[in-house]
């Protein structure tokens, strides 16, 4: 459902952040799932994408629930955005911002 959704973009974040540290240059390079899932291994095999962003400073989390596709978007400033694209279905609100 929704909730496993966004329980999974978040895990994934957690893994994307320990990754750029881990990487020590502030960059997301190389963080693929692969990658994420030796971090995290309760990283599904279906239904997550994690995308690094160009330049390397951002990157795209998208998962799949029962109300759309659910993402985390960090842009190159720091940014931090939740969107889903089923807006106000399941667990998507109406203002298509899940992380309010």
């Amino acid at each position: 459902g929704d909730a496993k959704a966004k329980e999974y973009a978040h895990t994934t974040q957690v893994a994307m952040e320990t990754c750029s540290t881990e990487n020590s240059t502030g960059s997301y390079t190389g963080c693929d799932l692969t990658a994420l899932r030796a971090i995290e291994p309760t990283i599904p095999t279906t239904g997550v994408e994690a995308t690094v962003g160009t330049p390397t400073k951002g990157y795209t989390i998208t998962t799949t629930g029962s109300a759309g596709k659910f993402s985390i978007v960090r842009s190159e400033s720091g940014a931090i955005s939740f969107t889903c694209n089923e807006k106000g279905k399941g667990g998507c609100p109406s203002s298509g911002n899940w992380g309010e």
